[in-house]
């Protein structure tokens, strides 16, 4: 390790010992190593209730469109799908951010919205979920971006619609979006940039 410039008190003993070998054989020196991996990660987990992550990022909203599918149609060789429920979800960055929030974290949101019903629903299903939304922009002029997919009650999807704008942000979305990076920044022990290039 020195040759690569790290220290070698950098190195978990656990990780040491097992580049080194161990006498009483790989599998304990696996298991310990394990062990300790998993040790690390749990503190990590139980530390994400004090810290604070912003997420920028394309926000979406998933919608399952789910039926029933017992015949063709006679219009074009497709399955009919009877229908039984809508059911809402949060995606793209929203889903990131819910993920955090999941594993504990504080999560403040930063996004584009439209004026729209689905970005309504979005922002309930986000304060449901306990993640701050004051960080969501609105613009009239975009869509929500919307991933809406037909699926049977086998869970086997059938088709997906997409509603979306995806122009490049501009204006005063785009300096909007800057201004609350800017206000949620400082308080943030992280930034998560989560980008699915929907402008």
């Amino acid at each position: 390790f020195r040759r690569f410039g790290i220290p070698g008190d950098a190195v978990d003993s656990a990780d040491a010992s097992l580049g080194r070998g161990s006498g009483d054989g790989s599998t304990r020196a696996c298991n310990h190593t394990m062990s300790s991996t998993l040790d690390r990660l749990r503190r990590s987990i139980e530390s994400f209730s004090s810290n604070s992550v912003v997420i920028v990022g394309d926000v979406m909203l998933d919608q399952f469109v789910v039926g029933h599918v017992s015949r063709i149609s006679p219009e074009a060789p497709v399955p009919v799908v009877e229908y039984d429920h809508d059911d809402y979800r949060v995606g793209g960055a929203s889903n990131v951010a819910n993920n955090v929030r999941a594993l504990g974290g504080n999560v403040e949101l930063v996004g584009l919205t439209g004026a729209d019903g689905a970005g309504q629903r979005l922002r309930h299903l986000l304060m449901e979920c306990g993640i701050g939304t004051s960080g969501l922009v609105m613009d009239p002029s975009r869509r929500t971006t919307t991933k809406l997919r037909i699926v049977t009650t086998r869970n086997l999807q059938v088709a997906r619609v997409d509603y979306e704008s995806d122009h490049e942000v501009s204006g005063e979305a785009a300096q909007a979006l800057v201004s609350q990076v800017d206000r949620l920044a400082p308080r943030a022990s992280a930034i998560l940039v989560s980008d699915y290039l929907k402008g």
